[in-house]
């Protein structure tokens, strides 16, 4: 066989392996896009919760204060995960995500950050027992959440 059969055969198989390597890349990206999107989606749903009972001490529907520093200490943390649960691109399954969380990246960091940090207020508050300090803080949680989900979730 001529040496140019063999070449084509070549470049041809090589084609073929690319295009298929291309393939098989964006099938793991896609599958890695839709499984942070159920990790973030499970991280937001226990912050819900944190937040859920807080709401109950902090308009005294039940008297577990000390409660509320646990709470406080789940929700910095995973205010601190937020960055981190939000690589460009994981938009896939029934994400909410806006493409403003990537194209505002610094003003999203920053809104985990406020959120973080009313978190450690409440901590702080809840430790020292003072009702009207959990009250506030509280309310500067949930506004830093609903904050966020205005700017960077859809509805």
């Amino acid at each position: 066989m001529p040496m140019r059969f063999w070449t084509t055969r070549l470049l041809t198989a090589a084609a073929v392996a690319a295009v298929t390597a291309g393939l098989a890349a964006a099938t793991l990206a896609q599958d890695d896009a839709e499984a942070i999107v159920e990790y973030r989606q499970s991280v937001m749903s226990a912050q819900a919760g944190h937040v859920g009972a807080v709401s109950r001490v902090a308009r005294g529907q039940v008297d577990l204060m000390p409660h509320v520093v646990d709470h406080a200490d789940a929700l910095q943390s995973t205010a601190a995960m937020i960055p981190d649960i939000f690589p460009e691109g994981s938009t896939g399954g029934d994400s909410r995500a806006l493409p403003a969380v990537w194209e505002d990246w610094e003003g999203f960091v920053e809104a985990s950050d406020r959120l973080e940090q009313a978190a450690t207020d409440l901590r702080d508050a809840a430790e020292a027992g003072d009702r009207a300090g959990v009250a506030q803080a509280f309310a500067a949680v949930g506004q830093a959440c609903s904050g966020c989900h205005q700017t960077y979730r859809a509805e």
